[in-house]
């Protein structure tokens, strides 16, 4: 008998320990679990709230931003034009028609207007209730004479009876403004004759010598907003508000779904003159209440709870980030028992399982340590010790006890290191961390959760094995290049899932969060081309070169261990899974070597520049998805690159939109700059072919897929 088990046999049993820390140790927790619950439930509504009102707010902002966006693109497709001599100012009708289409390819714009420096206005916009009218005003003594021409259902004009009134747009505060800047300029909120609420967006078009040639305006009402608002789920019962800064209500969600019209919410009347309704003292007791405790509070972006006829609600706001130039934030409201009514029960039936629990824990454990506690825990150091095989290196922790039992243990922990560090080779080391701290056995189970997936592969890998030639080689070459993903991977914070031959899948999000997952997996994926460029660089001439094709995709998975008993896999699967391989298949398509879905896209691109390919439904799947190439990093990309970029993108826009003379025409301007780009190819033939037959009336701009 060796010093160490000699020193085993002389230690005390642990029956009498363990019972007198079993009735301790279970007792107190039973007690005090009821008040943890309680004090803790307040912290889960903040933090709940903090995560749901942001992805809320950015939401709702996104949206909106959307819906103004395309008025930017149709502003500098006019000036376009104008310095081109495609429009000419004084074919009033010509301009007129061309206004008309412009109103027409773009449904959320209320008007579509042409002001020239001679007082000049023209424009085309839609009749509350329904209809179009063109109007044509020029200064005439005594005022603007007005020629206004209403577009009958078969396309032609019906002349209305002309009029002189006291018009000059010169005078106005948005042309104002336009003519003052070489930016595009928005106005502030106010109410269009019709009376909902509305906005400008306008730019001046100057001459050669500076002069001023014309200023082209678009206008929005916000009643859209208000729709959007009233069907934005705020847990079960809150509320989504859109303000100005100032306090003015441009979008409520009541308008919509309430009795009475949108005038009631979004407009009020003093002394017989209308104006845009005010978050001050609004008639929506939520509103005005939350509004005067975001005032006290300073503004800006917070969140925040208020009491108002005894109920307790909570609440956030958010402005609109500052490079949008457009002075809104967004106002959320919910009643605390949306979040805190689950939590609270949750918090109750915990504790008093826990109490039972405990209870009996207590009562069998007293039994247990005295009768049957040496026998199982010897047992458990037997199973530990054959789980050994599992290893993990050496580490610092308890190395000896008193307790004969627990020393066996500890002996059966250091054989088990060596097992568990050749394990962590095969699996993510993460994962198998977490399962050592949380002391859990692994098993099967899985959870739904917003995850970005990476799919790459390596161009023509069968070519590539047959001229290596020798296996050891071909492993060598696969070597360098797996090592140079992954490690692009793992610096950015991702988990190698998977190697499929020359094939690599990886994830970001699990096992632990990674809050900018998305934006994670495009740094990745642009870190994986440039030291593959590298390696490429460093092998000696005649070598094979490798490239790879890579789909990256955000979106819901079920994430966790997938398998049976026996053997099992920490993986991921789901429509979010398969979208991404797709997407690494699409780049074979188009020509391109890095593909990113929208979602993931919109969630980097304030970092990365990607310009859309497409719009496909893939093979199995009824809902599309717009593909985009990575181009890189915003600040790397050279003027022809982005000048290549907003062609796409405008050409993009404009076949979208059934446009496809316009979209033609930036397709072809994309070519020029980059011939023979296989993506701008494509959507031009297309575009061509739409010009001569055009599509049907429900046709979407989807490319459906029948093949992988």
């Amino acid at each position: 008998m060796d010093a160490r088990a000699a020193r085993v046999a002389r230690l005390p049993s642990i029956r009498r320990a363990f019972t007198t820390i079993l009735v301790l140790g279970v007792t107190l927790p039973a007690v005090l679990i009821w008040g943890v619950g309680r004090m803790t439930a307040g912290e889960a509504v903040g933090e709940l709230w903090e995560q749901l009102s942001h992805e809320l707010t950015g939401h709702a902002v996104q949206r909106t931003l959307r819906y103004v966006e395309t008025g930017r693109s149709a502003l500098g497709y006019n000036r376009g034009l104008l310095e081109q001599g495609t429009v000419d100012p004084q074919d009033r009708k010509g301009l007129l028609r061309y206004l008309l289409r412009g109103l027409q390819a773009n449904p959320n714009v209320s008007w579509y207007t042409y002001a020239g420096p001679d007082g000049a206005y023209l424009s085309a916009y839609r009749k509350p209730g329904g209809g179009t009218v063109l109007t044509w005003r020029e200064q005439v003594e005594g005022g603007a004479r007005y020629r206004d021409f209403e577009v009958q259902d078969d396309g032609s004009w019906k002349s209305l009876p002309e009029k002189v009134k006291a018009y000059d747009p010169r005078t106005r505060g948005w042309y104002e403004q336009a003519a003052a800047s070489e930016d595009p300029v928005w106005s502030k909120v106010f109410l269009f004759a019709s009376g909902p609420p509305g906005f400008i967006l306008s730019q001046a078009q100057r001459q050669d010598d500076g002069a001023l040639a014309a200023v082209w305006a678009i206008e929005y009402e916000m009643s859209y907003v208000s729709t959007f608002l009233e069907t934005l789920a705020v847990g079960e019962s809150g509320r989504a508000y859109l303000l100005t800064r100032e306090g003015d209500v441009v979008g409520h969600p009541l308008s919509h779904c309430c009795v009475g019209t949108v005038d009631d919410w979004l407009v009020t009347e003093t002394d017989g003159k209308k104006r845009i309704a005010s978050a001050v003292g609004n008639k929506d007791t939520w509103l005005a209440t939350a509004y005067g405790v975001l005032q006290d509070r300073g503004g800006g972006e917070t969140n925040f709870g208020f009491e108002l006829d005894g109920k307790q609600y909570l609440a956030a706001a958010t402005p609109f980030p500052e490079s949008t130039q457009l002075p809104w934030q967004i106002l959320l409201v919910i009643p605390e028992k949306d979040i805190l009514g689950n939590v609270q029960k949750g918090a109750f039936y915990s504790a008093l399982w826990a109490l039972l629990i405990a209870l009996g824990v207590l009562a069998f454990g007293v039994w247990y340590a005295n009768r049957r506690i040496s026998k199982p825990l010897a047992a458990i150091a037997g199973e530990l010790d054959r789980m050994a095989r599992l290893d993990l290196g050496q580490g610092a922790g308890l190395e000896t006890s008193n307790l004969e039992e627990v020393q066996n243990m500890l002996s059966a922990r250091d054989r088990m290191r060596g097992g568990l560090k050749s394990f962590t080779k095969y699996v993510p080391a993460k994962l198998v961390r977490d399962l050592l701290e949380q002391g859990l056995e692994a098993r099967l189970g899985g959870e739904s959760k917003p995850l970005t997936i990476m799919f790459s592969d390596v161009v023509g890998f069968t070519a590539i094995s047959e001229q290596l030639g020798e296996p050891q080689a071909l492993v060598d070459a696969l070597g360098d290049y797996l090592e140079a993903m992954s490690a692009s991977i793992a610096e950015c914070g991702g988990t190698v899932d998977k190697y499929i031959g020359d094939a690599v899948m990886a994830f970001w999000g699990a096992p632990d969060p990674v809050p900018d997952h998305p934006l994670q997996a495009v740094r990745a994926a642009w870190l994986c081309q440039r030291r593959l460029e590298a390696l490429r660089t460093s092998w000696p001439e005649g070598h094979p070169a490798f490239y790879t094709r890579i789909g990256v995709h955000t979106g819901e998975v079920v994430v966790g261990n997938i398998g049976w008993e026996g053997r099992m896999n920490y993986t991921v699967m789901g429509d979010t899974v398969n979208l991404a391989s797709r997407l690494e298949a699409l780049c074979q398509r188009y020509g391109i070597n890095t593909s990113l879905s929208e979602d993931t896209y919109r969630a980097s691109e304030h970092e990365f520049l990607a310009r859309p390919v497409d719009c496909v439904a893939v093979k199995g799947k009824e809902e599309p998805v717009v593909v985009y190439e990575l181009l890189g990093p915003r600040a790397e990309v050279d003027d022809d690159t982005r000048a290549f970029c907003e062609a796409t993108t405008e050409g993009f826009a404009h076949y979208r939109a059934r446009a496809f003379d316009a979209a033609v025409e930036a397709y072809e301007r994309a070519l020029a700059s980059r011939p023979g780009d296989a993506a701008a190819t494509q959507l031009l033939e297309r575009c061509q072919g739409y010009v001569a037959t055009p599509p049907p009336a429900d046709w979407d701009g989807v490319l459906k897929l029948t093949s992988k």
